[in-house]
């Protein structure tokens, strides 16, 4: 029976090389596998924590209609104040506005238009023709066509009213930065009627500055009224917002007993 023999001492200086390459490969894989499962568990985490803080945003604003239609002493109003609530895991913040102090792109005058491009920066320029293109988008086969064509845009204007504030976005001579600037003072929501009352100081000098011929009309005494809710939830990990504009629906038997969400995001 032929008896083993021992490795040379060159060949045994190979086997240890390849055993310490391959406990380095190992613990190159564990070291990567182990990365990986950390980096899985915390986009888990992120996720849930954001997921959590979006269900709360909901809640707030579920928390906000219901106390809007509350005939209680703590019924909310569209204040405009800040109402912090304060949460298990974190902070929450809701604000209530009303929305018929916005004004409606599809009812507003030019003259009205003009006067809130000027207000949010505008130059003359780009004020005055974008104002009439805002007041031609809506109105049917009297659209002025040469800017779309110009442009190579793929649509003309639709000959109707504005279905969210975005839409303006695509009206011709309109910018992404001159449309954030505008979106605070606008709504879709309303019949075009504005109450000065219930106006941010920017839309108020706006409404000053045209005259009272602009529908300037309060709101019908016990028909809906609209408000815009924003709700902010700031949780471990994650914070998520939402806004709504809601109509509520007033009766003379039990005032707020209906309450429509129009808008959500």
């Amino acid at each position: 029976m032929r008896q083993p023999t021992c490795p040379r001492p060159g060949q045994r200086g190979f086997v240890l090389l390849v055993v310490l390459w391959t406990v380095a490969m190992l613990a190159l894989m564990g070291s990567h596998i182990t990365a990986a499962a950390r980096g899985a568990m915390a986009r888990a985490g992120a996720l849930r924590a954001g997921a959590e803080a979006a269900a709360t945003a909901d809640g707030l604003l579920a928390e906000a209609m219901f106390r809007l239609l509350d005939s209680s002493p703590r019924h909310w109003t569209a204040d405009g104040l800040p109402r912090r609530i304060g949460l298990p895991r974190g902070q929450g913040e809701v604000l209530i506005t009303s929305e018929a102090g916005r004004i409606n792109p599809s009812f507003a005058t030019v003259p009205l238009m003009l006067a809130l491009l000027r207000a949010v920066g505008a130059p003359a320029a780009q004020a005055t023709p974008l104002a009439n293109a805002i007041n031609e988008w809506h109105l049917l086969g009297d659209a002025n066509p040469v800017p779309y064509l110009a442009a190579r845009l793929p649509y003309l204007p639709p000959g109707g009213k504005f279905l969210d504030v975005g839409e303006l976005g695509l009206v011709a001579g309109m910018t992404p930065d001159l449309l954030d600037r505008l979106a605070p003072h606008l709504t879709v929501q309303s019949d075009g009627r504005i109450d000065p009352a219930a106006a941010d100081p920017l839309v108020a000098r706006v409404l000053q500055a045209v005259g009272a011929d602009q529908r300037l009309q309060l709101p019908d005494a016990g028909g809906p009224v609209l408000v815009r809710i924003a709700a902010h939830a700031v949780l471990p990990g994650g914070e998520a917002r939402r806004e709504a504009v809601v109509r509520i629906d007033l009766t003379e038997d039990e005032p707020g007993s209906v309450c429509v969400m129009l808008a959500w995001q």
